[in-house]
């Protein structure tokens, strides 16, 4: 159970934890609330996960304020995350007879002649000192990120050439597709101007003279703004399918077992990111109220699009 305690009026998060077998405090919080500190070498505790964590000492009889109650604890020093304080249940039976409620999270209890009542906190509480030690980290983080500035740049002009593009196979005898434009209200063809402009001043589509065309969709996203969609269901009808083999989902969890360290690659707007083979530019053009336009990069929408991007990918990794 969590509950909400003061430290020298500092707010923070206690745990009552039955497995504990001492009470720890996080070394932050001793650093911030100023409590005197007596070094204690060669302690060794093992954590939930398995870790290993070295004390670096001991805070004795640490006044610690609990729904307005002052209480003396002593406290291991160790280097805790997700809480500031740790307390073991063995402590508080030095308080004498507890009843519990776990379903309204109540602790009540006799201290001092007076009936106490503590209230647990059903969802954790991001306290003061917690904030403190997560804004400490702010300057090692901007440091970070001005060393990689590049790569949190918004995305101008086609990606470099790379050792995969994306090409379009038609079957024999296919004839050029188009389709005719949708009907728009005037708030969607607003949104389909800005966004066709955006992607003109990015350089990844150019106007289009080309005999084939796709319609697009505006889909609402969650935030409220608008996803711009191609239809390509009529070219990929005549689009000769790929045999790239996909991974399987159970396969690939399967080879993560017993894996500790994984390394992440997250691509914005990773299609994007792929040229189109230039003989297949025009297959993909697509017309809007404007005119047409035709993609230089490989859009959401085609088939084959996902194995051309996991191809690239297991070439990158």
């Amino acid at each position: 159970m969590q509950l909400q305690v003061q430290i020298r009026g500092i707010q923070m998060v206690a745990l009552l934890d039955t497995e504990s077998t001492h009470n720890f405090i996080m070394e932050f919080v001793v650093t911030v609330a100023g409590v005197r500190l007596l070094p204690r070498e060669g302690l060794n505790v093992v954590v939930a996960n398995g870790d290993r964590l070295g004390c670096s000492g001991l805070v004795w009889s640490l006044d610690i304020n609990i729904g307005g109650d002052k209480f003396q604890v002593d406290c291991y020093v160790i280097p805790l995350t997700g809480f500031d304080i740790i307390l073991r249940v063995q402590w508080l039976g030095t308080l004498g007879p507890i009843l519990w409620n776990f379903s309204t999270l109540q602790v009540s209890f006799k201290h001092t002649a007076c009936r106490v009542m503590w209230h647990g906190i059903g969802t954790p509480v991001l306290p003061d000192v917690t904030l403190a030690r997560i804004c400490s980290g702010l300057d090692i983080m901007a440091a970070l990120l001005t060393d990689f500035d590049a790569l949190f740049q918004e995305p101008h002009g086609l990606p470099p050439q790379r050792a995969r593009e994306h090409r379009i196979h038609l079957r024999s005898g296919t004839r050029p597709v188009a389709v005719w434009p949708y009907r728009y209200a005037q708030h969607q063809k607003d949104e389909l101007e800005r966004q066709c402009t955006d992607m003109l001043e990015q350089g990844i589509i150019c106007p289009s003279s080309s005999a084939f065309s796709a319609p697009v969709l505006l889909l609402k996203k969650h935030d409220g703004s608008w996803r711009f969609c191609i239809n390509y269901h009529a070219l990929n009808d005549r689009t000769v399918k790929d045999k790239f083999p996909i991974p399987v989902v159970e396969e690939l969890q399967d080879e993560l077992q017993g894996a500790q360290f994984f390394t992440k690659l997250d691509l914005r707007f990773g299609y994007h990111q792929v040229c189109m083979w230039l003989a297949d530019v025009e297959k993909i053009a697509f017309r809007t109220h404007q005119g047409l336009f035709e993609f230089l990069v490989m859009p959401f929408g085609l088939m084959k699009a996902l194995a051309t991007f996991k191809a690239l990918m297991n070439e990158v990794l």
